[in-house]
């Protein structure tokens, strides 16, 4: 839902970053769009 939600706004990347850093862990996406 979280990355729907992101698709529609703006910040689709940040979103995605942000669910993926959580799901994923390894990846700082987060980091990378700081």
């Amino acid at each position: 839902v979280a990355t729907v939600q992101g698709l529609s706004g703006t910040g689709s990347l940040r979103n995605l970053g942000l669910y993926a850093e959580r799901q994923i862990g390894m990846f700082s996406f987060t980091g990378l769009n700081k």
